[in-house]
């Protein structure tokens, strides 16, 4: 008969863990067959300056010059995080993003919350 053994997993953090909101993901499968996924955050570019007039305390004009005008509108997407996986732990990660993210459509539907995969 096997002898029944039990093991007790414990989850740490990390004192440099950093907690992020990704807006999308970037990636592919590397030279060595990783999955390279690089989680980032858009934004549109930063104003190159803003200028304040104020009047006995009291904001009474600002004007905003954009870095990009006279161009298309130019987004940055600040890569926050890269992991590099194996197709097993990717395909495991997958279901799992998938389940939890059923649940909690169940919990708090919410409509047009969709994230960029390009």
């Amino acid at each position: 008969m096997e002898s029944q053994e039990k093991v007790t997993i414990m989850f740490e953090n990390q004192p440099s863990r950093v907690i992020f909101s990704p807006t999308g993901v970037w990636g592919g499968v590397n030279g060595q067959g990783k999955i390279v996924a690089n989680f980032f955050v858009e934004t549109q570019r930063y104003p190159s300056s803003i200028s304040v007039a104020i009047e006995n305390g009291k904001v009474v004009k600002k004007t905003v010059v954009q870095a990009d005008a006279g161009r298309e509108r130019t987004y940055i997407r600040e890569v926050l995080s890269t992991v590099h996986l194996d197709a097993n732990v990717a395909e495991a990660i997958g279901k799992w993003l998938v389940k939890t993210a059923g649940e909690c459509r169940e919990v708090s539907p919410k409509k047009g919350d969709k994230a960029d995969e390009t």
